[in-house]
This record gives structure tokens, sequence and C-alpha cells, in this order.
């Protein structure tokens, strides 16, 4: 087949999005598809066009940003040109264009998959504005797809736009993309406790909800720990990260913090298996899994997150970590002590049972399904 994906963004940027969506169009490429990414050429130094692992990736001109989007008046003219001849067109969203893209797989007579990650807003009227625009393209690719895939049930019972598409819709998890070998049993945490967050720093991963939590978790602790976080800054003129880098300035400045930055693969396994537990602090609609839970699990690390729909699911399934009422910054605290000191209340799991439950190719085999029963 010749299967289309059209994304916001995608390697070498890093996002849960991307992290998702690159296992999936490289395995379709392995298999012998002919496979093209459409997306944003967010950093004017990548080139155009390039292939990496079997994927063809086609970067369009940005014309300007607005916050996180980018603005691209040649992206309907890509996706006619890249779509001719096309089988499957998987638009997947959030994604400003996935209407445009919709128009043009249905014009080139390919069948439309849609898969809605998670919901999207941002603050102010321009916000709103740009939120509003978001929700009718959504809409539209919505109404034009044959199928659209959630990560969820439990994150889909909550989300507006699903609710239209009840009909339409099915749950695929996200495949996790560094899956280590099967892990030997991990050593009890002791202090100084590591206290790990992977992701990108940003207002959207609420953590300042961490940096909040801090004094608390000295008084519940009542032993030395540190708090450890790796992962991309946001762009200058993202709203509100210049507060949320100011604050993370401070906190490290003071000790309080240690900021890794962005880890290649190898060092995020090490990091992963140093820490002693990993925090998702976020209380926001935009997360709908929290992936790198998933990664820490699999090399022996429990977690703590916030009870929220979809970002859950991971602990519920697994038992290896404890949930924590979302925004409350006693409670993450609380749920960090319990883990450090008492373990996860579901113990830990096997590494074979991990392992077994987070398979990437139960993923990728459930897109080979999909895409052959629409063609």
């Amino acid at each position: 087949m010749k299967i289309v994906y059209t994304t916001t963004y995608f390697s070498p940027h890093i996002s849960g999005l991307t992290r998702g969506l690159a296992p999936i169009a490289e395995h379709m490429a392995a298999s012998g598809h002919e496979v093209t990414v459409i997306c944003a050429r967010h950093d004017p130094a990548l080139p155009a066009e390039e292939t990496i692992a079997g994927v063809r990736i086609v970067r369009v001109p940005v014309w300007a940003f607005v916050g996180k989007g980018p603005l691209m008046p040649r992206f309907f003219a890509a996706c006619r040109r890249e779509m001719k001849g096309a089988d499957i067109v998987h638009v997947v969203a959030p994604q400003a264009d996935a209407m445009v893209a919709a128009l043009a797989a249905r014009l080139r007579g390919a069948r439309l998959v849609m898969s809605y990650v998670c919901s999207f807003t941002t603050s102010g009227p321009t916000g709103w504005i740009a939120t509003q625009a978001l929700r009718v393209s959504h809409l539209w690719a919505g109404l034009f797809s044959l199928r659209i895939v959630a990560l969820s049930e439990d994150y889909a019972r909550q989300s507006r736009f699903c609710a239209l598409f009840n009909r339409k819709l099915m749950f695929i998890p996200v495949p996790i993309l560094n899956v280590p070998p099967r892990e030997v049993a991990r050593r009890p945490a002791i202090p100084p406790f590591r206290i790990g967050f992977v992701g990108r720093i940003s207002p959207d991963k609420s953590l300042k909800l961490l940096l909040d939590a801090i004094p608390h978790l000295k008084a519940v602790l009542d032993a030395p720990f540190n708090v450890e976080i790796a992962g991309p800054r946001e762009p200058p003129g993202t709203p509100n990260a210049d507060e949320l880098s100011a604050l993370m300035e401070k906190a490290e400045a003071a000790g309080a913090i240690r900021c890794h930055g962005v880890l290649d693969e190898a060092a995020l396994d090490r990091f992963y298996r140093d820490i002693d537990v990993l925090v998702l602090p976020s209380n926001v609609r935009i997360e709908a899994y929290g992936m790198v839970q998933v990664e820490a699990m699999l090399r022996g690390t429990p977690c703590v997150v916030s009870d929220r729909p979809g970002m859950r699911l991971p602990v519920r399934e697994t038992g290896f970590g404890v949930l924590f009422a979302p925004g409350d910054a006693q409670a993450l605290a609380r749920a960090v002590r319990q883990v450090l000191l008492e373990g996860p209340p579901g113990g830990a799991p096997t590494p074979e049972a991990l392992h077994d439950h987070f398979a990437p190719g139960h993923v990728l085999a459930a897109f080979d399904r999909l895409y052959a029963g629409l063609v």
C-alpha cells in the first residue's frame, strides 16, 4: 500500500505524539509499504525532504508561528502532490491542518483514518480563537474519516470530540519505541532518593506542581532526595513558558532540582534506571497517556501519576505505582512517599508480565489489521 501520514511535527522534534507515530510509520515501511510523512519544517535547518528508516519525510515550509502552531500556506499543495495514488491517508491530531489534509485525501480518493490523540486548548483571546479553529478542523476531518483511533476508552469517555463519533471509534494504545531487554528485579529505594520527571519543559506538564510539592516532600520523607528533570525546553514565546523557565532556574540555583536537558536514547535509558520513582504531575486534557511512565516501568521504576483519564491506565493496569488527586501538591508528595518507603500497592510486576502487557507488536498488528480492512 501507499500510506501517507500528516502531522504537525515529526522527527527530530521531540514529543509524545512524535515518539508514538515514528514506530508505526517505520513498521509500515519495514513491512514493504510506501510510507510518507507530511509535517512542518519547524526548523529551517532541516532538509525539505529526507528518508529515515524507510520513511520518506516531506517538510512543508512554515510562514509564521501562532504560539506553537505553524502557518503553512503550501500545506494543501504538498498534500495533493504526495497523496496521489495513496491507499491510506492517516491524519494525526491535534493538527490545525487536519481539515486541509482530510480534504486533499478525499479529492485523491484515499481511505482516510484519523488518530485523535488528545484535545488541545490555549489561553488568552488569541488562544481561544486558535482553539476554536482547531476544533472546526478536527470536526471536518472526523466527518471525512472512515475510522477514528483513540488511545483508550478511558480518555475517550470524557472527550466531547470522541462522543460525536462513537460509531467510528476504535482504541489502539501508543506503541513504546525504546523497549529494553527483560529486566531483573530492582533494588529497594534508599536515600538520597532520586525523584525523576521526563518530558517537555512546558506548562502543559504541570511542572510548577512538582516544584510546589518539594516543601511537602521534605516534610513527609524526612530523608534527603533529589528532583531530576530531563527533557527539551519550549521555544521562547510559548504561552507561560518564560514564567515556568524562571521558576525552574530559581529552583535549580537553590539546589532544589537538577535539569539534564535532552537525553539521547542511551542516556535516557540510564536515567530511567537510576531514578527511584518517575512523577507525571500533568493536570491538563492534552495529556492522554504519558508513554514515559511505561518506558520507566519497563526498566523497573515505579510511577506516581495524576489521576486523569488515559494517564492513569498504566498504573491501574499494572499496579506499579500510585495515583494522586490532580493538582494537589500535598497528595503528590504523599504518593511519592508511599512508593519510596512502602513500595507500590501492587508490588513489582514480573518483567515478563510488563513486557507482555506493553509489547509494541500488539499495537502495530492492530494498525496492520485496520489498514488492511479499509483497502
